[in-house]
């Protein structure tokens, strides 16, 4: 898989965990998702996947 690949999916991912999870116990808009989403995907790549 490419890098793009993969970032990709981690994004989706997490955008469906978060939302579940985000929308049933705190009250997050959809933005709050996105971009705490977009954060833990950049994070999770830059230490999981090129570190490792």
């Amino acid at each position: 898989m490419n890098d793009f690949t993969v970032v990709l999916i981690k994004f989706i991912s997490c955008i469906i965990a978060f939302s579940i999870g985000l929308a049933l116990f705190f009250p997050a808009t959809f933005v709050q998702i996105i971009s705490f989403s977009l954060f833990v995907t950049i994070v999770s790549y830059m230490f999981v996947d090129k570190i490792i």
